[in-house]
């Protein structure tokens, strides 16, 4: 009965909202294409992406290194995550 009612909760978008955090890398990635795909199936689809540490530009030959590898890993993800609503939070300033 507890689990029935937590599903219910977490499947009400009026009453939950469920932010999947990752960090732009392939392997966060595809842990957060697989949670999000487990949550699809009990019906929790009111689920947002939150990218976290994103590099937000580049000085020298190593950060444009990691910059070029986030971005092209962004760029390349899922079209399931991509469909979801996605927010980033700056390299510098982590959750």
């Amino acid at each position: 009965m507890l689990y029935i009612q937590a599903v219910k909760t977490l499947s009400d978008k009026d009453k939950t909202t469920l932010i999947l955090v990752s960090r732009p890398e392939d392997t966060s990635l595809k842990e957060a294409e697989r949670v999000s795909t487990e949550l699809k199936e009990l019906d929790v689809n009111n689920q947002i992406l939150l990218l976290n540490g994103v590099l937000q530009g580049h000085d020298d030959t190593i950060s444009r290194s990691l910059f070029e590898k986030q971005q092209k890993t962004i760029e390349s993800m899922s079209a399931e995550l991509q469909k979801l609503e996605m927010y980033e939070t700056p390299f510098g300033l982590t959750i």
